[in-house]
């Protein structure tokens, strides 16, 4: 997910530098050819180099990443168990909102 945000970035800066390779002036040409080496330099840390470390020499996962496996959102307002009704927010369904409408229907009345 990531990784396509930097390499975007990354092509996008790139591009940018790319222009002022070509100028005639000796500045330009000098500053964009070390830009451009720090972006390539860089997007090759960040998406080959340092994930290949931390893949061999990184830490172990926490116990509770290991053990649930992927823990998404996706499973929010459906039932835990075959039978079960899925859990809104409130246990009473929807009477407090009968309740809400008729207090706030007494106090305008007031």
């Amino acid at each position: 997910d990531i990784g396509d945000a930097v390499l975007s970035g990354a092509i996008s800066t790139f591009l940018a530098v790319v222009v002022l390779l070509f100028s005639s002036s000796y500045v330009f040409v000098t500053l964009s050819r070390q830009l451009a080496l720090t972006v390539i330099l860089g997007i090759s840390h960040g998406l080959i180099f340092l994930p290949v470390l931390l893949a061999v020499f990184g830490p172990k996962p926490f116990s509770s990443a290991s053990e649930h496996g992927d823990d998404d959102d996706d499973d929010v307002g459906k039932p835990d168990k075959i039978g079960e009704t899925a859990n809104n927010g409130s246990d009473n369904n929807g009477s407090d909102n009968e309740n809400n409408s008729s207090n706030n229907n007494s106090e305008h009345d007031a």
